[in-house]
């Protein structure tokens, strides 16, 4: 077990993150977290005050490691390799996106998950717009949602049926739709 003040927070948020992933936010208690994580459950309290708390911390992990591992923004800057390794980093780190997409089920309920969700939003989408711009992608606010609402349909897709072959057909019909609007944009502007 862990001896490091840090190293025991983070085994704690890893495994909050498990346990929701598996079986969702309804059976998170100190108990269930503690035996997830092989530790007093008094630990959770004294490291994070609430299972709200906790949770938070848990999302804030969950948004920062699905940013930095999805690569929307390909260093090559050609729409080919728009999203290129989605997909695995879906099946890399598969019980993040659960947890993620089970806090946002419960959103629909709780005015304070809805304002913490806003953050995982936000960043998405301006790293979706800067990346839509620097290929010459029109990244008004349409075009945005629709992009953003298509990849979340196809990691939520990844997460529930693991189906490789039609997530990246619609991966590569989307990368063609945004081709053709980058041309056309090219063309107004000439």
């Amino acid at each position: 077990m862990p001896h490091e003040y840090g190293e025991r927070r983070d085994v704690i948020v890893q495994a909050v993150i498990r346990l929701v992933a598996r079986s969702g936010l309804r059976g998170v208690t100190y108990r269930s977290v503690a035996r997830e994580a092989g530790v007093a459950h008094g630990l959770i309290a004294h490291h994070f005050g609430s299972i709200d708390a906790l949770l938070e911390v848990g999302l804030l992990e969950t948004i920062d490691s699905s940013v930095a591992g999805l690569d929307l923004h390909p260093s090559s800057g050609r729409l080919e390799d728009f999203a290129s390794d989605l997909l695995e980093g879906v099946s890399r780190r598969p019980d993040h996106f659960a947890f993620q997409y089970q806090v946002m089920l419960e959103a629909r309920l709780s005015g304070d998950v809805k304002g913490r969700l806003a953050i995982l939003h936000g960043r998405y989408r301006q790293i979706l717009r800067d990346s839509l711009e620097d290929m010459g992608v029109p990244s008004d606010d349409a075009t945005v949602e629709m992009v953003y609402a298509l990849l979340e349909g196809v990691v939520f897709h990844q997460l529930t049926h693991v189906d490789f072959a039609s997530n990246s057909l619609a991966l590569e019909r989307l990368r063609s739709l945004l081709s053709m609007m980058s041309e056309a944009a090219s063309q107004a502007r000439s």
